[in-house]
């Protein structure tokens, strides 16, 4: 039994190691290289690496229906790497993990003084390329910590390139600048291999017909939730998308009939995208001029997903077009009442933009905010 091997055993039956310890394919071990001396301006090692974790918890937090968060960041030393040191066996978690078939994701950041320009060293493993690196150029009058922070978003690019480019579409709509996701987006599909049935191009394309919709490009948004759709028919949101994208040019019949398709072949178990069903089809029949069968769907959407302020709000409008007014204020309160525990998600755009019911109505954002979204972009 090689040293490896044999303190695993001892760490696991002295409880010291748990699968949580080993088993981080998920998250990102992060490291800071040494802090060069810079003319203008000081900071510590510590500072640097906490500001370049926080840029990558910040992507990794950000809101998602479709999976799990591609990252976590890990800075604990965990109880292998304190065994290592103490032994003074360099690469013992490493090895370790290798042994027992885990991978984590490394990404480190090394900061060069070059006659007096400054640049970082973006290197690590993970991700679909394996090992990467990118040398960065600080800008002239870029702040320190946002160089250290750009830094940080371009590692996750490589790790973490759908969670990068959700998070940036939210940052871009502070901006309305979305060319960096778009990028980002098109790196990420060029990798991935040309198979016509693909999860991750279709997520990725998902993502391209909701900033075509920030921009204002129905007609390119459709195409892509359709290409979204084609790539991976078994994608919910992107169904539920193209759904949204009908409605806005009032197509009404053609997405309730989607919608129907979808609860009979492919009914999503998550509360949130079965509110969203019900949801879309009240806003259908709303443009078919049936506020009653609105109304009754708008009763199950609610009870599916109490917290979906857009469909209480939905309802207020229906209640107001069948001539109830008290009942519609009712609903606009409700509405405003749920906003506070909202999870906008903003890869589904029946959660984030308003569904245009009315003819030839503009496209708008929808007025409730989520005020727990941790990355501050929305």
């Amino acid at each position: 039994m090689d040293l490896t091997t044999l303190l695993a055993a001892i760490a696991i039956a002295f409880g010291l190691l748990t699968v949580d310890t080993i088993q981080r394919a998920d998250r990102v071990n992060v490291e800071v290289g040494e802090i060069p001396r810079m003319d203008k301006a000081s900071i510590d090692r510590i500072t640097v690496e906490q500001e370049f974790a926080r840029q990558l918890n910040n992507i990794a937090s950000v809101f998602s229906i479709v999976g799990p968060p591609e990252i976590k960041t890990h800075r604990d030393i965990g109880i292998m790497q304190a065994i290592a040191a103490s032994l003074k066996i360099d690469g013992l978690t490493q090895a370790m993990e290798a042994d027992l078939g885990y991978r984590t994701d490394r990404l480190r950041l090394s900061l060069v003084n070059d006659n007096g320009v400054l640049q970082g060293v973006v290197s690590g493993t993970g991700g679909r390329l394996g090992q990467f690196q990118q040398v960065l150029v600080r800008n002239e009058g870029e702040p320190l910590l946002d160089f250290i922070r750009r830094c940080s978003l371009v590692g996750a690019t490589y790790l973490a390139p759908y969670g990068t480019t959700l998070f940036l579409i939210q940052e871009g709509i502070k901006t309305g600048d979305y060319s960096m996701p778009k990028r980002i987006s098109a790196r990420a599909k060029s990798y991935l291999p040309p198979i016509p049935i693909s999860i991750d191009r279709s997520r990725l394309l998902n993502l391209d017909g909701i900033i075509a919709l920030m921009e204002k490009d129905g007609k390119s948004a459709m195409d892509l939730f359709k290409q979204a759709v084609t790539s991976n028919p078994e994608n919910v949101v992107a169904q539920l998308n193209v759904a949204f994208t009908e409605v806005e040019i009032d197509q009404y019949a053609e997405a309730d009939a989607r919608m129907l398709r979808l609860m009979a072949e492919n009914m999503p178990d998550n509360p949130i995208l079965q509110s969203t069903i019900y949801m879309t089809r009240a806003a259908a029949q709303l443009g078919l001029k049936n506020p009653v069968e609105a109304d009754a769907l708008l009763g199950i959407a609610t009870s599916m997903n109490p917290k979906n302020s857009s469909a209480w709000h939905l309802w207020g409008d229906t209640k107001l077009v069948m001539g109830d007014k008290e009942a519609a204020e009712r609903m606009y309160l409700r509405a405003f009442v749920e906003s506070d525990s909202l999870e906008n998600y903003a890869e589904v755009a029946t959660l984030y933009l308003q569904l245009a019911w009315q003819d030839g109505s503009p496209m708008a954002r929808s007025p409730f905010r989520n005020p727990a979204h941790r990355g501050g972009a929305m």
